[in-house]
């Protein structure tokens, strides 16, 4: 027999500090001591936030993305958007700050085409990130490095 999700108020909790922060990337500490800062009668505790982020995460409400630069994992509210998920529709994901960008744009479209008639691979593009930098931390870089 399936269990039922409940929607307690830790999980909403949760969910409306992600909602209220749709651009951010938190890792589990990070939410934990977001929730506990923000104060309220029932703030959850770390494993009650690893629990509800999992079911987020496997609602699609929340995206899971792997940290290239320290290792770990941070989550990201999963704005839903009607093309989100679309055969043309793409990530920019920046490698120094976690922006996430949506990305509508024809022109992969035909580099997705190319790449399964050529290549033989089909990319899946709900899933599909492109990593760099955003135009925000190559002007920091350029700034710190002057």
């Amino acid at each position: 027999m399936k269990r039922q999700a409940y929607a307690t108020a830790q999980k909403q909790q949760l969910l409306d500090f992600l909602r209220e922060n749709p651009d951010g990337q938190f890792t589990v500490g990070q939410l934990t001591a977001a929730l506990a800062d923000a104060g309220g009668e029932n703030t959850p505790g770390r494993s009650t936030v690893y629990r509800h982020i999992a079911a987020l995460c496997g609602e699609g409400t929340v995206r899971r993305f792997a940290r290239e630069d320290k290792g770990g994992v941070v989550y990201q509210y999963a704005n839903p958007r009607p093309d989100c998920g679309g055969e043309t529709h793409f990530h920019l994901k920046c490698v120094h700050c976690g922006r996430l960008v949506h990305l509508d744009c024809d022109h992969l479209a035909r580099v997705r085409s190319h790449i399964q008639a050529e290549h033989s691979f089909r990319i899946g593009s709900a899933r599909g990130i492109l990593w760099g930098e955003c135009t925000l931390c190559l002007e920091k870089g350029a700034a710190q490095a002057k």
